[in-house]
């Protein structure tokens, strides 16, 4: 089974346009589960994916108010492992229509290969980033620059996207290690804890290209780029210090 991860706040702009583009794909009928955790939405995006659930396989996770985007993933994943199997297929993906679900196939093609975690990457051969704020690309580069250096991961360059492939038996060894300390961070800075973190256990990794059309989202970010700093710094402080 492939099962899509979406942590979702206020993208009511967003979520029904991403969730008309999985309804398109004829390659998912069968098979296919998408995990949405509604993060205290503010606006009417619980109602958006509520109107989708009549059509697509979803399975709708609400927060009664906002608790940030790594306690979003961490709940989509604590609900995802009551039912997923080890060789099961588990993609986390933005849910503001950034990432083209159609490029789903290329993960797919990937861990039928064998691989275990795939990447999206902006950074390698094929990837770029579209329509993206001068802030935001200077954020990204030195993000890349400063985690390749600090926690190496072969092959791997992008560590900040939420794109990516992962395997079930990881995911449930990932669970099952760490417990509650699997996100010891807050906010964005989850996303590349997660990678790191699944990266240490052992499994196969690789990236493959993505492009981000930040031209195509409605809305403006949510990410505060100086809490995100700071967090960035505290989760190389805690890791660099934490053994498997």
């Amino acid at each position: 089974m492939t099962i899509i991860l979406l942590p979702v706040y206020n993208e009511e702009e967003n979520i029904g346009k991403l969730l008309e583009r999985f309804e398109a794909l004829k390659f998912f009928k069968n098979g296919l589960k998408i995990v949405l955790v509604n993060d205290g939405s503010k606006d009417r995006s619980k109602d958006v994916i509520e109107t989708f659930a009549l059509r697509l396989p979803i399975l709708l996770v609400n927060h009664p108010v906002n608790k940030g985007v790594t306690e979003a993933i961490k709940t989509g994943l604590n609900e995802v492992s009551k039912f997923l199997k080890d060789d099961d297929l588990v993609i986390t993906m933005d849910s503001d229509n950034t990432h083209d679900p159609a490029s789903i196939i290329n993960v797919m093609d990937k861990f039928d290969e064998g691989y275990d975690i795939i990447n999206g990457s902006r950074y390698c051969k094929g990837g770029s980033m579209v329509g993206v704020p001068l802030y935001r690309l200077f954020f990204s580069y030195s993000c890349k620059f400063l985690l390749t250096r600090v926690f190496p991961i072969d092959g791997i360059l992008d560590y900040s996207i939420f794109y990516r492939g992962y395997r079930g038996r990881l995911i449930r060894k990932a669970i099952e290690l760490y417990g509650d300390n699997l996100f010891q961070t807050k906010g964005f800075v989850g996303i590349p804890e997660l990678l790191i973190k699944m990266s240490r256990l052992g499994g196969r990794t690789i990236e493959i290209p993505l492009v981000v059309r930040y031209d195509i989202k409605l809305g403006g970010s949510k990410m505060k780029v100086a809490n995100t700093v700071k967090h960035y710094l505290d989760m190389i402080w805690l890791l660099k210090r934490q053994k498997l």
